[in-house]
């Protein structure tokens, strides 16, 4: 252990990693389909053990800077946030532009091998934009230095192969220096036009490498998202044209007609009906049936998958509920918070303070701020909002739900009375 703690001074002292700390090994997992095809199968790096302590300090000393330079549209790999977050933040916008009879465009955009295409010298160049402290950039820069791979399949090893472009996959910095390179590439396209929400303006979300470009018309998405093209670039990121694709939301505009598209560049993006955004189900008309559904089948796949363990004698019946509240439920309620239905009302309530609580945040934007517009004649669909104040109202009729959840201990009761309803 002694060796280990000084072979991390030397590391902090000299800025060079020791021998080995560069080489990850990668074991090829199939995932599915023809085992004979490269692309069917994923690859795990394994690093050093030690070396990923060393990257857990240094990422702890990345991630306050990193908190106050990136912007409230990036959710990924960021304490007290989720995918969730991102996934109810679309579901309010879509929600509350489909009642105030407002069209929406949105483009879902994915990268080309994102993380392992990223140009290092650029990375160093945005830390440095970013005013990170020297020590730390030469820390991060002596990291991606002469890294190696190595290719293990069976018990063989390969011989080593230099990697000289990419973040280290497995390496706790990768996430967080990842979303800084994009941070740089948003900030690049300067987009200002997106959904209008009272004096709010949210035109991007992303969580990590998934982004959704956010307009009121489909030449606005065109525009920014040539801009990102652009500026993507520059820090060797490519669009994948074959996951990104576009979806227009609008009571007027309800008619889909096949093999419409987008061109931008010389990329061309497929407009579709629904999109499934980080494992949630977007359709064109804001129904959540095909969601439910969805997740109903993904139960009942796992529920079927584990049917002999759970069925079995020699399991007892707390192992048995313990597994099925780790492996079958949160895949039936994986963003559930986010749904306007009766059934759900122990993760919405829950949910609820937590989005009020969050000051100054695109979560809590999108439940106070309303788009510019008039809403269409007849009766309006029910919405989320709604289904949270009839939730409090049943406990506390007289005060408005929203000053209720300031009062966090107030809140907790409010979620105790109503789960044990």
């Amino acid at each position: 252990m002694r060796s280990y703690r000084l072979k991390i001074f030397y590391f902090n002292k000299q800025e060079v990693l020791p021998e080995g700390w560069s080489v990850a090994v990668v074991c090829p997992i199939h995932k599915k389909g023809d085992p004979q095809i490269c692309n069917n199968y994923r690859g795990i790096a394994l690093l050093n053990v030690v070396y990923k302590i060393l990257s857990n300090c240094i990422l702890d000393r990345i991630k306050p800077i990193a908190e106050e330079v990136l912007g409230d549209y990036q959710g990924g790999f960021r304490p007290n946030r989720s995918t969730t977050d991102q996934i109810f933040s679309l579901r309010q916008i879509i929600e509350k532009s489909w009642e105030f009879n407002k069209s929406i465009c949105i483009q879902f955009v994915g990268f080309k091998k994102a993380y392992d295409s990223v140009h290092r010298h650029s990375l160093i160049n945005i830390l440095k934009e970013f005013k990170f402290p020297n020590k730390l950039i030469k820390l991060i820069e002596a990291t991606l230095q002469n890294t190696e791979i190595k290719i293990k399949v069976a018990s063989e090893l390969s011989e080593p192969a230099t990697v000289r472009t990419g973040l280290r996959q497995g390496d706790a910095q990768s996430p967080i220096l990842f979303n800084l390179i994009l941070e740089k590439v948003i900030r690049a396209t300067n987009c200002n036009n997106g959904i209008v929400l009272g004096k709010s303006n949210i035109n991007i979300l992303a969580y990590a490498d998934d982004i959704a470009i956010l307009g009121d018309t489909e030449e606005t998405v065109k525009q920014v998202c040539r801009k990102l093209i652009m500026m993507a670039s520059k820090v060797s990121l490519e669009i994948n044209d074959g996951k990104t694709e576009y979806m227009i939301l609008s009571r007027q505009d309800r008619e889909y007609q096949q093999g419409q598209s987008m061109n931008v560049e010389e990329y061309v993006f497929k407009r579709v009906t629904h999109f499934k955004y980080l494992e949630h189900l977007i359709t064109q008309d804001n129904d959540l049936k095909m969601e439910v559904s969805a997740r109903i089948q993904k139960g009942n796949k796992s529920d079927f998958g584990l049917g002999k363990v759970l069925s079995s004698r020699t399991l007892s019946t707390n192992l048995k509920i313990q597994m099925y509240m780790t492996l079958i439920r949160p895949i039936v309620l994986y963003a559930a918070e986010t749904w306007p239905l009766k059934k759900i009302e122990e993760t919405r309530i829950k949910w609820a303070g937590h989005a009020c609580w969050r000051v100054e945040s695109i979560v809590r934007t999108t439940i106070k701020e309303n788009p510019v517009g008039k809403r269409p004649l007849g009766r309006p669909r029910l919405r989320w909002e709604d289904c949270v104040k009839r939730d409090v109202e049943n406990i506390e009729p007289e005060i408005p739900w929203r000053v209720v959840a300031e009062d966090r201990d107030r809140w907790r009761e409010i979620c105790l009375a109503v789960w044990s309803q």
